[in-house]
């Protein structure tokens, strides 16, 4: 965590020299508060912040294992702290929500300006560290061409702080400042207890119960527009599927029978191409139908180190061709077995290991790594490839985008993947490393025996 503070705020300092949306030095100062609300739980209980990092649902949702464990959030502590402390509140209105979107911070009172770049400069620190705590890297920040430029100053940074090998930051507070910081949060309570500031508590939880309803109207609009999207893709695969595939098959059937007879080799070459772009456009209308109306999951209970083997074995071939290195590596732990559909989310992975042969070149490599929990399991596929670029991120599961050149790929690889995971009781989500650009995770939830899977109705045609 302090890593990434100082990171960031060597971060901050520079991108407001450089942008001037606030001053420098006011934004390398909240960036160096912008950890207080761990600090404060740290202080008390370094033993809640380790188990809530080791959480494995931690990387999916933060904000329900922070609740878990400690009954609230790092985010209300830091807001309540730089409340009771009587910061500005430019400092509160900025490092209290560094989880929401920089339009939906600016409805609660945050300074747009200095929370641009406060927020920008810990997304990039957190990307460079591998330690996401204060943001959410899936609320859009990439999208911010002030994050961008966050970006290439923290890998300047990273670089510079490589070559210095500055020496390592203690992961506790020492014994000093943690006492003094329990004094104060148990002298801040009796205080309030003794002026019965009543109006205060109520105030926090009303701003804590408006931040609450501000995700989750976030998240409420992103599962409309899912849903939207695949509403209109099914409707289109239904009526492509029959208007389209009727004529392609006459024109596919015509054009074989006249290869047979055809005789002259420039005629044959030309017929062939027929067949083939026929039988192109066919497999894209079943890849459309695949994602829009995948068949009912079909569970089974599987195995997972042999089901895991043998998926990856198949890509072996395409990998040797390549000469790419592809790698398992790891075996699930506590859950051997799981109840899904084998098939449908061989499949899946199947896009994912895919999708990562062609993002690398030859010498590359491609790692598939296998973890589980008691509940599930996780399979990541990491590549040596150059990633998605910043701006396709938001798309990277929408049907027909591909980041790759016009004609290379249907851009239904990743959205085939994720709508079969889905559909199982699982998720596919792209996680970026440091050092290693690309790392896509398949989750495997385990399914108990009468509990229905989110399988939704099917549309009419």
């Amino acid at each position: 965590m302090r890593e990434t503070i100082a990171l960031a705020a060597r971060v901050a300092g520079e991108l407001a020299a450089v942008i001037g949306l606030c001053h420098p030095d006011a934004a390398a100062a909240v960036t160096r508060l912008a950890g207080l609300g761990w600090e404060a739980v740290a202080a008390i209980s370094p033993r809640a912040v380790r188990e809530c990092l080791a959480d494995p649902v931690y990387a999916t949702d933060p904000v329900a294992v922070q609740q878990r464990y400690w009954g609230t959030t790092a985010a209300v502590v830091a807001r309540r702290l730089s409340a009771r402390w009587r910061l500005p509140a430019w400092v509160t209105g900025t490092i209290g929500f560094l989880r929401l979107p920089s339009e939906d911070a600016a409805r609660v009172g945050a300074p747009d300006g200095l929370f641009r770049v406060v927020r920008a400069a810990v997304a990039a620190a957190e990307l460079r560290t591998g330690k996401h705590a204060l943001t959410d890297p899936r609320s859009g920040f990439e999208r911010d061409a002030v994050y961008a430029r966050a970006g290439e100053i923290a890998d300047r940074l990273s670089v510079v702080a490589d070559v210095v090998a500055a020496p390592t930051a203690p992961q506790t507070l020492p014994p000093a400042p943690r006492w003094a910081l329990i004094r104060l949060l148990r002298a801040s309570a009796q205080a309030r207890r003794a002026t019965g500031s009543v109006w205060l508590a109520e105030a926090e939880g009303r701003i804590d119960h408006l931040t609450a309803a501000l995700a989750d109207l976030r998240s409420e609009f992103d599962t409309e527009l899912r849903d939207a999207k695949l509403a209109s893709v099914a409707e289109f695969a239904a009526g492509a599927s029959h208007e389209i595939n009727n004529p392609l098959a006459v024109i596919s059937g015509h054009a074989q029978m006249l290869l047979h007879r055809e005789t002259d080799s420039d005629r044959r070459h030309q017929l062939a191409a027929i067949v083939r772009q026929t039988k192109r456009v066919h497999e894209l209308l079943q890849g459309t139908l695949q994602f829009a109306r995948p068949p009912r999951p079909r569970t089974a209970t599987v195995s997972l180190p042999e089901w895991l083997a043998d998926a990856v074995a198949a890509h072996r071939p395409d990998a040797e061709a390549k000469g790419v290195s592809l790698e398992l590596v790891g075996t699930p732990g506590p859950v051997d077995f799981l109840r899904f559909d084998p098939s449908q989310l061989r499949t899946a992975l199947a896009q994912l290991v895919r999708n990562a042969l062609e993002a690398v070149s030859q010498g590359g490599w491609v790692r598939v790594t296998a973890s589980s929990r008691r509940d599930g399991a996780f399979v990541s596929v990491e590549d040596s490839g150059p990633g998605p670029a910043a701006d396709h991120l938001e798309h990277l599961f929408d049907p027909f985008f591909s980041g790759r050149s016009a004609g290379r790929g249907r851009g239904l690889g990743l959205p085939i993947a994720w709508r079969l995971a889905q559909i199982n009781g699982g998720d596919v989500r792209y996680e970026p490393l440091p050092g290693t650009p690309a790392r896509f995770i398949l989750v495997l939830p385990r399914v108990v025996e009468d509990e229905p899977l989110p399988f939704p109705d099917r549309l009419s045609a």
